[in-house]
């Protein structure tokens, strides 16, 4: 699928609510074009996008903050966001299209380069080899995102995301309502005796 053609279908399928693509050789413009033209979008999938350079999601954000016109509507019924195996940093695009996107409660990245930016509405967070999320990040998460109920966090190789990012969430969720966490398979913590 081409820009040319994710743009048509964007455009003649405004009440679209979910959207998930993989391996296909669009670039920036047409990932824009469906945030404008879709504003009912629910859920929306992106994997392995091999027509983005690395500079595509800066790309991205500008088509997004500096659009010709005023036609970039939000997209307030956005729920789900999966972004996986694509190229380019991402913390940019992320925080713009979340500020457009109110109801955003989860969020899906792996093998992509992110770093420590958090989202206050989050209920349901994988972070899938993102080598650059680490310590502060999570920590920034447990503090910010009250709503999550889900996280699952694989760290990879490079493992920047160890116990003390996770004890933060774990005392931030083991609450009033801490059983509302799931734990994926993050990491083994030893609670500590301050608990």
């Amino acid at each position: 699928m081409s820009d040319n053609g994710l743009s048509s279908l964007a455009a003649s399928a405004p009440e679209l609510r979910k959207l998930s693509v993989a391996s296909c050789t669009f670039g920036p413009k047409a990932f824009v074009a469906v945030l404008k033209a879709c504003p009912l979008l629910e859920d929306l999938s992106v994997k392995r996008l091999r027509g983005l350079p690395d500079t595509a999601a800066t790309t991205i954000t500008e088509e997004i903050k500096f659009p010709q016109a005023l036609s970039l509507r939000s997209v307030p019924n956005l729920r789900s966001l999966k972004i996986l195996h694509c190229s380019g940093a991402w913390d940019l695009p992320l925080e713009v299209i979340t500020a457009r996107a109110p109801g955003l409660v989860e969020l899906h990245l792996e093998k992509l380069q992110v770093g420590d930016r958090g989202l206050g509405n989050l209920e349901v967070l994988f972070l899938v080899k993102t080598p650059e999320c680490t310590d502060s990040g999570i920590i920034s998460v447990a503090e910010k995102c009250h709503k999550l109920r889900k996280l699952h966090i694989d760290g990879w190789r490079t493992n920047r995301i160890g116990d003390f990012g996770l004890m933060a969430v774990a005392r931030g969720m083991f609450g009033p309502a801490g059983d509302r966490l799931d734990w994926g398979q993050p990491h083994c913590v030893e609670p500590p005796d301050a608990w």
